[in-house]
């Protein structure tokens, strides 16, 4: 069956964590620390995986320095880090969305191309509502400070 070979692949992928039994059948009442073990991989796996996270954390480095700077007030943070949040979320998302896809499917069938679109589509969305938070944030601070 085609399915297995790529279910082996992807228990290579994750090192040592597919050979803990426990991790892969994760009972209902699994600890805290279990989950956020979990959790913690999964981030690992998608900054490694997709390019992106590096830009988003460029840029989130450069839009810090800037409220830093102007002096953003509490209020300010929340909506820069919410922001910065909501397009992180989003690319985590369409990483697993993606490897599952590859999972499931041969890398270029055509089925799979809307899948696709629409996870960019949803993180294409979440970047503008996140730009568009920083600059009214920045904005803001900016005009305040020089008077207008």
């Amino acid at each position: 069956m085609e399915s297995e070979p790529r279910e082996q692949n992807m228990e290579q992928d994750f090192s040592g964590s597919a050979s803990d039994p426990q991790i892969l059948t994760e009972p209902r009442h699994a600890t805290t620390r279990l989950k956020f073990d979990e959790g913690a991989r999964g981030i690992k796996l998608a900054i490694r995986s997709e390019s992106g996270f590096f830009a988003h954390a460029y840029r989130g480095l450069l839009i810090a320095i800037c409220a830093v700077i102007l002096g953003v007030s509490s209020t300010g943070w929340c909506f820069l880090i919410v922001s910065a949040a909501l397009v992180l979320v989003a690319e985590t998302f369409r990483c697993a969305i993606l490897a599952t896809l590859d999972l499931l499917v041969e890398p270029g069938d055509p089925r799979v191309r809307n899948a696709r679109e629409i996870a960019s589509g949803g993180l294409l969305f979440a970047s503008i509502t996140s730009g568009c938070l920083t600059v009214m944030v920045l904005s803001a601070k900016l005009s305040e400070m020089l008077g207008w």
